[in-house]
């Protein structure tokens, strides 16, 4: 199931209105950013937080993050509680809101915690888009070697 943010920061129902087309199903997401040689943006929330619903209005509704998170990443809108093994795997620890980035694999490349403005989202997400490339190459190399 896809729940869309709009500009405005509402729900829709039907036609997804210009947003994000949040999926709920990390593992899938994983799956897909894989075969798809993309990554995945997790964005961890509890909804009777306001700086959660003040984030996703200021920041993911901005209309320059949800066209890059739309067409570079994956999205996965992950309930903090529900997900708090995810959220303890990708960010460290507990939590209420944050965002990671994790690889087809499901492995953390990138987290942010806290509210964060538009701007800086923006520099946090293009980061871990650039510097992905790097990481996995540095992966690869340390497993190359031997222990």
């Amino acid at each position: 199931m896809a729940v869309a943010i709009a500009m405005g920061g509402a729900a829709s129902a039907g036609a997804e209105p210009e947003g994000i087309a949040w999926r709920e199903d990390f593992a899938g997401a994983a799956r897909e950013a894989a075969e798809g040689g993309r990554l995945v943006f997790v964005y961890f929330h509890r909804d009777d937080r306001p700086v959660c619903r003040t984030m996703e209005r200021e920041t993911l509704g901005n209309p320059d993050i949800a066209r890059l998170v739309s067409g570079r990443f994956i999205p996965v809108r992950v309930d903090a509680l529900k997900g708090a093994d995810l959220f303890a795997r990708l960010i460290g620890g507990s939590g209420a809101l944050a965002g990671a980035v994790a690889d087809g694999d499901g492995e953390a490349v990138a987290a942010i915690v806290g509210f964060t403005d538009a701007p800086a989202y923006l520099r946090f997400l293009r980061r871990a888009l650039d510097g992905f490339p790097r990481l996995k190459t540095a992966w690869k190399a340390a497993a190359a070697r031997p222990d």
